[in-house]
């Protein structure tokens, strides 16, 4: 078989020609076309190594086929058979083919988004990203700013420069096979605000404060450069910065509140800056304040209780006990209030003092004379040495002297009741008299005494309402014939306030019965019943330690031997007719013994317990064999008015109690005087001086102060004369 042969030579006996073969050459070129619409070419060139053939597609709707060429031009994504036909001068055929695809064309396109499309015009970094469809394994990318070639051949682009409206855009040319076109992205317009603008800052002044003091504001000036001010955000930096702060509060009104006053409570040193927010979120800073300095103000811990002291006529010092300081304070002062200062105590001014920061004792503070027996408050300011203070409240008692019985400031009373004045300086009511449903202060007469000539108060319809003052009208103004009157409140002379009460109308005592005052001799007294009349204490335990003593002025009313008590403590102590005997308990009896009280006069009883030495008991002034039980009374109260409720069925006149051991001089001093006014026999009443002036010589300069002369003497309705002398001799002086 000759396949494809041409004859050569000069002279044959055979012609040019072909003869059929089984097989032909394959067709040649590329197998593959885009569909029409891709960048890429819809046709391809096919080929075979001999000519003169026929070109053509079996499926013209996928591609169609030059017949002379072999030009594919493609119509429609698919496949189509090509295929070339050969055909002899003796008219035999022989063809071949080939698969041609037609791909179809990938639309391109990309999407870009903006991390930020708006932003504050302060260089914030915004990132654009680029998303391909159909953009092949390495598609190029050419990124747009205003349309101008900007970044690089990348997915993203990154600028911090941006100004308000720049349009980003991005152009992807595809390497994917048959892609449709280079395309642009979506346009991201962006939005770039402008920030606030301060014009004036928080003021560079230093402030150096006292804690709890007034602080000036600082404040910003701002307008908002886009939008509106929403916010005005305060920080406070132990740092000169305006970076790293604590945020200590958020105005969010714009019209009020741009300014801030640091605050003074806490101690410590702080900058402050303020960060301004418009509506679109953003900021400007401002630069920080000067340094605000809070200084500790000094304090002490103390219950500003000083301590007691009784009425004078010159200035003394009373003491206050303080247990800790803190910021080293140096100096005091005190604004008494009004009262204080009207009754004559003066405020006392600027003192320094060396405060110990464990605690100690505050002294000298000055209390000046002329102020009555009551308890003052005040204010005490403590400075330290950069004069920073803060405020105490403080109280002080002074007690009343109990002068009238010969007492001096050295012999204060713990509680003191009677129907008379016991002390010049006391200025109050005697008792607080029930009359039906009515209650009155009752005043001592000129004579400061209880009588019916005595000054009362207006009627108040609650036993325990507030002292009132005293009125023009006698108590004779509201007794008739039928007038029964008891006694809600024995007020106490001490100066301590410590008022014997009853609330009960019923349980009483009695001071007035069918228009008389009850007397006991010649001189008024209360008599509580055989049934329940009392009287209690309104004080918390006041005589809890020994040393102390008693003073009674009482008389029984029968001979019950039943258990009577005249004091009666909230302890198990007692004086009285106990089962018809003299009687005095402190935890184990002292005194059981005859003769029983007097029911027809008044007596005088006084009992006394030291600390250590043994126990006296005084009747009338004579001693009275004593036992040595140590107990104390806690309040003092009358009959049933004590922790046993026991009885009396008895008088009480007079009642004077002390957190100290009585002197024999004040002893006799305080029975003599009783003596005296209750018209009595008590022993050892003559007048003598028990304790004589110091023989300790002085030398002064001219208009210093000397050390006080005292003398301690016994006797009745005491008066006191001094005189002076050139000679050492108590006779011919000079009064």
């Amino acid at each position: 078989t000759f396949n494809n042969f041409t004859l050569t030579g000069t002279a044959s006996n055979f012609v040019s020609g072909f003869m059929g073969s089984a097989t032909m050459a394959p067709i040649t070129g590329t197998m593959s076309v885009c569909a029409p619409g891709a960048v890429a070419s819809s046709t391809t060139q096919l080929a075979h190594t001999v000519s003169g053939g026929v070109w053509t597609s079996s499926d013209p709707t996928k591609a169609t086929i030059n017949s002379s060429t072999g030009l594919v031009t493609a119509v429609a994504a698919g496949t189509t058979t090509i295929t070339y036909t050969l055909t002899s001068s003796q008219g035999c055929t022989n063809s071949v083919t080939a698969l041609v695809t037609i791909n179809p064309v990938l639309v391109t396109s990309v999407s870009i988004i903006s991390s930020a499309p708006t932003i504050c015009n302060n260089g914030t970094s915004v990132t654009f990203t680029a998303t391909p469809t159909n953009g092949g394994t390495t598609p190029v990318y050419q990124w747009k700013k205003n349309g101008v070639n900007v970044g690089t051949n990348s997915t993203t682009y990154t600028l911090t420069s941006l100004v308000n409206g720049d349009v980003i855009t991005c152009v992807m040319t595809s390497n994917a096979l048959c892609y449709s076109s280079v395309v642009t992205s979506n346009a991201i317009t962006e939005t770039v605000n402008n920030l606030p603008v301060i014009s004036i800052n928080p003021a560079l002044t230093a402030q150096t404060l006292c804690q709890n003091a007034t602080s000036t504001a600082y404040s910003v000036t701002s307008t908002a450069g886009s939008g509106t001010i929403s916010s005005y955000s305060w920080y406070k930096n132990a740092a000169n910065s305006n970076t790293g702060g604590t945020l200590v509060v958020t105005n969010t009104s714009a019209l009020t509140t741009n300014s801030y006053t640091p605050p003074t409570t806490t101690a410590g040193a702080f900058y402050y800056y303020c960060i301004v927010t418009n509506s679109n979120g953003c900021i400007a800073t401002s630069s920080p304040s000067g340094l605000v300095t809070v200084v500790s103000s000094p304090t002490i811990t103390t219950t500003g209780v000083m301590n007691t002291l009784t009425s004078s006529v010159s200035n003394q010092s009373a003491t206050m006990p303080y247990t800790a300081t803190t910021s080293t304070p140096t100096s005091y002062s005190i604004d008494w209030d009004a009262t204080a200062n009207a009754n004559g105590l003066a405020d006392q001014a600027n003192t320094a003092f060396t405060f110990a920061a464990g605690g100690g004792n505050l002294t000298g503070i000055i209390i000046t004379p002329a102020t009555t027996g009551i308890t003052y408050n005040g204010v005490m300011t403590i400075k330290n040495a950069t004069n920073c203070s803060t405020t105490q409240a403080v109280t002080f008692t002074i007690l009343n002297v109990l002068d009238i019985l010969g007492l001096n400031s050295t012999t204060p009373a713990a509680s003191a009741y009677a129907l008379r004045k016991l002390a010049t300086s006391y200025t109050g009511p005697l008792v607080r008299i029930t009359i039906g449903s009515n209650y009155y202060d009752v005043y001592p007469d000129t004579n400061g005494a209880f009588s019916l000539n005595s000054k009362i108060s207006a009627s108040v319809t609650t036993y325990n309402a507030a002292i009132a003052v005293a009125g023009v009208n006698a108590l004779s103004t509201i007794i008739t014939g039928t007038t029964t009157a008891t006694v809600a409140i024995w007020y106490d002379q001490s100066g301590w306030g410590r008022t014997l009460i009853n609330g009960t109308t019923a349980s009483q005592p009695t001071i007035i019965s069918a228009g008389a005052i009850k007397l006991r001799g010649t001189t008024p007294t209360l008599f509580f019943d055989a049934t329940d009349d009392g009287m209690t204490s309104s004080a918390a335990a006041y005589i809890t330690t020994t040393p102390l003593s008693v003073n009674l002025v009482a008389g029984s009313n029968g001979s019950g031997t039943g258990a009577r008590r005249a004091v009666a403590g909230s302890n198990n102590w007692l004086l009285g007719p106990y089962s018809n005997l003299n009687g005095w308990h402190a935890d184990g009896w002292n005194n059981y013994l005859n003769p029983a009280w007097s029911t027809t006069n008044a007596e005088v009883f006084t009992v006394i317990e030291p600390t250590s030495a043994v126990n006296t008991s005084w009747r009338n002034g004579v001693t009275v064999t004593t036992s040595n039980n140590k107990g104390t009374p806690g309040t003092v109260n009358i009959a049933s008015g004590g922790a046993y409720s026991e009885k009396l069925d008895g008088y009480v006149s007079e009642l004077i109690t002390f957190n100290l051991e009585l002197s024999t001089a004040n002893r006799q001093s305080i029975e003599c005087n009783q003596s005296g006014y209750f018209n009595l026999v008590v022993a050892n009443c003559s007048t003598s001086i028990v304790t004589q002036p110091a023989s300790t010589p002085q030398s002064k300069c001219k208009n210093s102060v000397a050390t006080s002369l005292k003398v301690e003497a016994s006797g009745a309705n005491l008066t006191y004369q001094w005189y002076s002398n050139t000679a050492a001799s108590s006779t011919n002086g000079t009064l």
